[in-house]
């Protein structure tokens, strides 16, 4: 796609996408001033280098969309397995969209689906591990953490701790009636390097379901899995095994 656009000089002229923004940022030039004595100086531009918007539209991909895919999987796999949770979430959806379009405004009335988007990515986090790097040494409760250490949050060891959630492995959604997400709920990470789209993959997540569950109900097979087992060491969590599920049209 870089290639067709850079050979064709007219292509892409009635809008910009993020694609195009990081070319035209990888081709922008300093600019020449004249300082105070009248010389010429150049002033260099950090540009992006086509490994680098290469490497930016792969992580695009996969923390945009890759995320939310295994996030629909689990919470599918979690309405099969518990029907009554599923009943009242559909239910939910016919009192108060009816037959309306899901859009930013209206899906937020939904509460009880937003728990069950929760109670899947706590069990769930398809990032079941974060990493963050150390800007300046520091200590807490006695522990140096030194510059440039990384430092390794285990997000699925922290949401089935029993001391800061009862009954952890159990799906649970109403837990979230009465328990606000603290620091000990990481899915999205916390504070202020707590993950940029997570706002967009909750819209995404809640439009996504809303539809699906107007249409089909998920029930379990001989072949679902009572307990889920987890893949070695991918870069999101993924199950060792396909979840199988029967999609039924809902009448």
């Amino acid at each position: 796609m870089m290639k067709q656009r850079r050979n064709d000089k007219t292509h892409h002229q009635e809008g910009t996408d993020f694609l195009q923004m990081m070319m035209d940022a990888s081709i922008e030039e300093g600019k020449d001033n004249n300082n105070d004595d009248g010389q010429t100086v150049k002033h260099s531009v950090r540009h992006l280098s086509t490994d680098e918007i290469v490497a930016q539209c792969i992580l695009f991909f996969v923390a945009g969309y890759e995320t939310t895919g295994t996030a629909l999987t689990f919470i599918s796999y979690n309405l099969a397995m518990n029907p009554d949770v599923q009943e009242k979430a559909y239910g939910e959806i016919k009192e108060i969209l009816g037959n309306e379009e899901p859009n930013y405004d209206n899906i937020g009335k939904l509460k009880y689906l937003d728990n069950v988007i929760s109670e899947t990515l706590r069990l769930y986090p398809p990032g079941y591990v974060l990493d963050r790097c150390v800007s300046e040494t520091t200590q807490i409760k006695g522990l140096t953490f030194s510059k440039g250490q990384t430092i390794l949050i285990p997000v699925m060891a922290i949401h089935r701790n029993p001391q800061l959630y009862d009954d952890p492995d159990s799906f649970k959604p109403e837990r979230f009636e009465d328990q606000d997400k603290t620091i000990a709920f990481q899915s999205f990470g916390f504070g202020p390097r707590a993950c940029i789209g997570m706002r967009l993959a909750l819209v995404e997540l809640k439009v996504a379901l809303v539809n699906v569950l107007r249409a089909v109900k998920f029930d379990r097979t001989p072949d679902t899995p009572e307990v889920l087992t987890f893949a070695q060491n991918p870069n999101f969590l993924q199950t060792d095994k396909d979840i199988i599920l029967k999609v039924s049209p809902r009448c």
